[in-house]
């Protein structure tokens, strides 16, 4: 009797074994549509695997309701750094599901594979690992005159393998260059007294007059609009002369380096520029100071004025061309080498 009962038993859990799907889950995709506060401390190296920077906060937006795409996400991206990259990928299904986008913009690669925290329809966060590479790892590039482009090249480099390309083409005046953000802390009085570690290397076309600009964007402390009121931008006049379609290296020095300025006072920005191509670095502090709308409304000085922006540039118009690489500012070295990442990230709405 106890066999038979033991074989009908059996026999019963192997039925209810073959109808009951296995590992079976929740089919409900929450959906996960917000914009993500990303925290991280991911390590950005170059190739030869020294140390560049760390990513630290970034932006994720996903746009697609996802209950009602069945967990595929087709607009989603990520800001890091100023680098913003489209994302694609999926969601799945349940409680806490497993989420990965992957994305590229043809010079960054990113993916993210991670888990959702969630409670019902209620998301918490969204967390896991992010990696990915940058061919160039430093640099913003901009050509306003119709024409020009900047880009970043392999064609020829100082160091390693990427440089900057900056290509003037018709007789248009205007800015092509690169720009980078610059080590913090740095206030407009330390330009008096600049005597080494900001330089710049260069490579500008064979016979061709007017080579590179450096400006320097200086901000009030209380100013959060960069041509606001309150800003000045201190341009070097680094190379004038022909190039000879070599690397030269321009070195910055307060007392010998020529220099002018554009800029507006923190009252109500009224303008003042001085470009006689006079000054030198050491100069600059004293002639702003000095200028009748910073004396004017009570009077204002610019010494603690901050550096948010350094932009290498031809300005003059002209058919040329000319390569930057291995920009230093403060000791810090921009030389848009291709880097990686890769590490943990948290990303909370």
């Amino acid at each position: 009797m106890k066999r038979l009962f033991l074989m009908v038993f059996l026999t019963l859990v192997l039925v209810a074994l073959s109808i009951m799907p296995a590992f079976a889950v929740s089919a409900t995709i929450r959906n996960v549509a917000d914009t993500y506060t990303i925290t991280a401390r991911i390590p950005v190296k170059n190739l030869d695997n020294t140390y560049v920077t760390r990513l630290t906060t970034g932006t994720l937006v996903i746009s697609d309701n996802t209950t009602s795409t069945r967990g595929v996400i087709s607009n989603a991206t990520a800001t890091f750094n100023g680098y913003t990259v489209a994302l694609i990928g999926f969601v799945g299904a349940g409680d806490n599901p497993k989420i990965s986008l992957v994305g590229s913009d043809g010079q960054t690669v990113v993916n993210f594979n991670g888990s959702v925290r969630n409670s019902g329809a209620t998301i918490y966060s969204i967390s896991g690992r992010m990696d990915g590479w940058i061919w160039h790892g430093s640099g913003t590039l901009h050509d306003d005159p119709a024409g020009a482009t900047a880009a970043f090249s392999v064609a020829n480099s100082k160091t390693g393998s990427v440089s900057v390309l900056l290509t003037a083409v018709d007789a248009l005046s205007g800015s092509i260059g690169v720009d980078v953000t610059p080590p913090a802390g740095i206030h407009l009085h330390d330009i008096d007294t600049i005597t080494s570690g900001w330089s710049v290397y260069h490579r500008l076309q064979d016979t061709k007059p007017y080579g590179i600009q450096m400006e320097l964007r200086f901000l009030h402390p209380y100013n959060f609009n960069p041509d606001g009121a309150g800003h000045v931008d201190v341009t070097l006049l680094l190379h004038q002369e022909a190039g000879d379609n070599t690397w030269e290296l321009e070195t910055i020095n307060s007392t010998t380096t020529l220099a002018g300025y554009y800029g507006n006072d923190p009252w109500d920005a009224t303008a003042f520029d001085e470009f006689s191509g006079t000054l030198h670095l050491a100069d600059i502090e004293a002639a702003i100071n000095a200028e009748g709308a910073m004396t004017a409304n009570g009077g204002f000085t610019c010494g603690d004025w901050v550096l948010s922006r350094v932009r290498v540039e031809l300005w003059e118009p002209g058919i040329r061309t000319c390569y930057v690489d291995d920009l230093t500012i403060n000791g810090t070295t921009y030389n848009f080498e291709p880097v990686q990442f890769g590490g943990a990230f948290k990303a909370i709405p």
